[in-house]
C-alpha cells in the first residue's frame, strides 16, 4: 500500500492505495491507448478524446 497527498483540496490527508489500485492505475496508464480508453470507459472523455459534456 502507498500514501499520497489530496492536492484537489490541498489538504494532507493520506489516500490509501491498495496492491491492486496500484497496479491497475500502472495498467490503464503504460501508454496513450491504455489510458485513453480508460477515460473513455469511466465517461470522461469521448472516443474523439475531447473532454465529455458533463464535465466542460
Amino acid at each position: 500500500m502507498s500514501f499520497s497527498t489530496n492536492d484537489k483540496q490541498h489538504t494532507k490527508q493520506p489516500i490509501l492505495m491498495t496492491k491492486k489500485m496500484e497496479q491497475h492505475a500502472r495498467e490503464v496508464s503504460r501508454d496513450k491507448e491504455s489510458a485513453k480508453a480508460f477515460l473513455v470507459r469511466a465517461g470522461l472523455i469521448r472516443q474523439d478524446g475531447k473532454v465529455a459534456k458533463e464535465y466542460r
